[in-house]
């Protein structure tokens, strides 16, 4: 198990004070200033920067870090296996996503988990993409869902697959009965669009300067859902993945018609796990379901 002084360590490497480390804790300062010095000394190195603006952590307590992270994860799926086997108890798989995915792709995954897992229970946190991956890192969460532009260093990539953008449409738009459209098309109508944090919107502005095109955004918002009932009751439209609005299509909400610019293939979705850790066998069948219902999403749209 974990010693307290590991522990107070992992404390102040998460939060970067001893101060709100100690707060956290409910100890002094003092206690955890001595465990972080008997730990400096015991392994001749330090693991921390002091400056001003707090402690950062050198590249040995990087090392450090990444070690307790795993330990406590292991302590935990030692836990959750022991209780799986006595039957008292659930188990909890911690989820980081895009809002994109967390507003109707990944509740449907974990759904239809739950058919098959009664036990398992599920917190799910939603976040802009470079903290999807930090929070995988620092062990915050089990696995982390989100679309990248470039490859994610410090993670394991148990899933990547190629997603482009799709025109998100009204069935009832100028544009609906096409069956392919460019972003020239689509600068002569009104477009709503996620905020410049997203990387579908860093992704659409990049195409739209080398093209030099520009779009005209009525109303702009980093919450997916208002973008698709504003597309869903007036004459505008969206870019988006499809695996973020298949149950819109399903339902036959919107429409998602291909982009025929090449640059919006330039993106993936990715499942992250955290770097050196042997998984839970829930969370492992859990990531296959997603992977197989997202592939099965990109089956039906011919991606």
């Amino acid at each position: 198990m974990i010693s307290t002084t590991l522990r107070y360590f992992l404390q102040v490497a998460n939060l970067g004070s001893v101060t709100l480390a100690a707060e956290a804790l409910h100890v002094a300062p003092s206690a955890v200033s001595r465990r972080i010095h008997s730990l400096e000394s015991e392994h001749g190195t330090p693991l921390f920067e002091r400056n001003a603006r707090g402690m950062r952590l050198t590249e040995a307590g990087e090392l450090m870090a990444a070690y307790v992270r795993r330990a406590l994860l292991e302590a935990d799926k030692l836990a959750a296996e022991l209780s799986d086997l006595s039957r008292i108890g659930k188990t909890v798989i911690r989820i980081a996503a895009n809002e994109g995915f967390g507003r109707e792709f990944l509740p449907h995954v974990m759904g239809e988990f739950l058919k098959r897992e009664p036990n398992v229970r599920f917190e799910l946190q939603v976040a802009v993409r470079s903290e999807v991956s930090k929070k995988v890192k620092r062990g915050e969460v089990d696995l982390g869902m989100a679309y990248s532009l470039a490859p994610v260093d410090g993670v394991n990539v148990v899933y990547s697959k190629r997603a482009p953008l799709f025109a998100i449409m009204s069935p009832r738009h100028p544009l609906a009965t096409r069956t392919e459209v460019s972003l020239q098309d689509i600068a002569q109508y009104a477009v709503v669009m996620s905020t410049h944090s997203n990387s579908t919107r860093a992704l659409v502005d990049f195409c739209c300067m080398h093209e030099k095109i520009e779009l005209d955004y009525v109303l702009t918002s980093d919450y997916s859902g208002a973008l698709q009932h504003f597309i869903r009751d007036f004459e505008a439209l969206t870019l988006a993945g499809t695996l973020t609005v298949s149950h819109a299509v399903q339902r036959g909400e919107v429409l998602a018609i291909p982009l025929s610019n090449a640059d919006v293939y330039d993106r993936t979705i990715q499942i992250h796990t955290m770097q050196g850790r042997q998984l839970p066998r829930s969370i492992e069948q859990f990531i296959e379901l997603a992977i197989r219902m997202a592939d099965e999403v990109a089956r039906r749209h011919g991606e």
